[in-house]
């Protein structure tokens, strides 16, 4: 009613005024060519920082202020080789960090699909690799180990990580994501042979990016190729690798 009230005291304005109708127009148009101009503006200036930055030298990957929210605790967990590990292992370099299982069929094909072609690209530089196994029950280190061999993953740059669940889970918390677990539902349920099946586990799907302090700097979709090709080039900018 207010909307059709002020249509209609707007209309018997212009029709008792139509030279101040006329200014109105003009007004109108010239605010919206203003506008265009401004936004114009923007988007150039927005568009030539990131150019603009790298030039100067400063790093693509977002400031870790962003990211402060996201803090890894404290964990010893072992990798694929028995060998005891704790949060220090994200230290002292770049490191991509990852949610998986070894017997996932959905969406872990497509994140291996994506980061194994990272340490390729990455081959030569101090980055390194962490996965964290939503699945310790079957994810056993020997498991793993098999598995990296399975995936040719050179394990002197990448670390699968198992151990407590309830770590993992606090692990995945403490950055952010809902904790992992089991989604329930019975379509989703993984063939594991001889019979055996297991129920899905949700976990977060994105490449995590920390810098050698230890800060959470950058965070990438792990299903998406062209933001883990984006992933590359920003940590190759960062660390002055061609």
């Amino acid at each position: 009613m207010s909307d059709d009230s002020n249509t209609l005291n707007d209309t018997t304005e212009r029709s008792a005024a139509p030279s101040s109708g006329i200014f109105a127009a003009f007004f109108a148009i010239a605010v919206v060519l203003v506008t265009i101009a401004m936004i114009a503006f923007l988007v150039m200036r927005n568009g030539a920082q990131p150019q603009a930055a790298q030039e100067a030298g400063s790093p693509p990957l977002t400031d870790s202020d962003e990211y402060s929210f996201m803090q890894l605790p404290a964990f010893e967990l072992v990798d694929q080789d028995g060998r005891h590990v704790d949060n220090d292992i994200v230290r002292g370099h770049y490191t991509i960090v990852e949610f998986m299982f070894s017997n996932c069929q959905l969406v872990c094909p497509v994140m291996k699909s994506n980061l194994i072609p990272a340490t390729v690209a990455l081959q030569g530089t101090p980055v390194r690799f962490v996965s964290f196994s939503v699945d310790p029950m079957n994810d056993t280190p020997e498991h793993l180990r098999d598995y990296a061999n399975r995936l040719g993953i050179d394990t002197s740059r990448w670390s699968l990580l198992t151990g407590d669940a309830g770590a993992v889970r606090d692990i995945a918390q403490a950055l952010g994501f809902i904790r992992p677990g089991a989604d329930g539902k019975a379509t989703n349920l993984i063939d594991l042979g001889n019979g055996q099946t297991m129920e899905n586990i949700i976990h977060p799907s994105r490449f995590i990016v920390f810098d050698p302090q230890g800060r959470v700097v950058g965070m990438y979709s792990g299903i998406d190729a062209q933001e883990s090709q984006q992933m590359v080039r920003d940590l190759k900018a960062v660390m002055g690798k061609p």
